[in-house]
């Protein structure tokens, strides 16, 4: 049986049913989200079942499809590959989004030059809107190069149906280093990274398994196709809490 929140293989074989059955599901992203379900449940009624959007062994026979064997929509084993790029180093960033001068002001780091000024603007999320930690009218600071991708991301989540997978909100551009640092600056310097569920994703520790409170595990592939990194892929210290921008689309 698959339904909203099950992930996989299972899933995919699905959605390729559904598309092939003429059926705008987006992307075979192997996430059972609203547009899958409400296909399914189009598909099942128009099919003579019952349109409840759950994939169990009646709509698959009735598909001609052999019965999935995920009983649950909880995957405690799942974890999602890593994407086709790396997370970007200092060097990297830099290039990509420009240098600053700053001075370190006790252990915060105060940016000389105008720099954010002229690349730092404020972005429009509605899906925050009403998370714990994020400004009310949903508005948060991003790299001017990012916006669009910034806001593809939480738009396809929105659609997707899974906002409610973000339950806080840690901030975006906050000039500082790294955790433990007074020389590697963090991205969020730059205004190109973000922090989500951060109770739940501490750095250092495991990501939040999905079916646990605050996992954004179903949230990383949407991420990694709008050009962020998840931090719970970095080869030393996991930060699932964490998605940077690493590329440019």
């Amino acid at each position: 049986m698959i339904k909203v929140g099950s992930i996989g293989k299972d899933v995919i074989q699905w959605q390729e049913f559904l598309k092939l059955s003429g059926y705008n599901i987006g992307s075979l992203d192997g996430i059972f989200g609203s547009k899958v379900e409400s296909a399914t449940k189009e598909w099942q009624k128009k099919n003579g079942l019952e349109a409840d959007g759950i994939v169990g062994s009646n709509t698959l026979q009735k598909a001609g499809l052999s019965v999935v064997a995920s009983p649950s929509p909880i995957n405690s084993k799942y974890y999602p590959p890593k994407p086709d790029f790396a997370y970007p180093n200092s060097t990297r960033v830099r290039q990509l989004f420009g240098n600053f001068s700053f001075r370190n002001n006790k252990g915060k780091i105060e940016i000389l030059d105008n720099w954010a000024g002229k690349n730092v603007v404020k972005v429009r999320i509605p899906e925050l809107i009403g998370v714990y930690g994020a400004p009310k009218d949903g508005m948060i600071e991003f790299h001017k190069l990012g916006e669009n991708q910034l806001k593809g991301a939480f738009s396809e989540i929105g659609e997707k149906g899974l906002a409610d997978r973000i339950i806080s909100f840690g901030g975006s551009f906050y000039p500082r280093f790294i955790r433990g640092s007074v020389t590697t600056l963090s991205n969020h310097s730059w205004a190109t990274a973000l922090d989500l569920n951060a109770p739940e994703n501490w750095l250092g520790e495991r990501p939040a398994s999905i079916g646990e409170k605050g996992s954004l595990l179903e949230l990383v592939p949407i991420f990694n196709k709008w050009g962020f990194f998840w931090g719970g892929h970095y080869n030393k210290r996991l930060d699932g809490m964490h998605f940077e921008l690493a590329k440019l689309l």
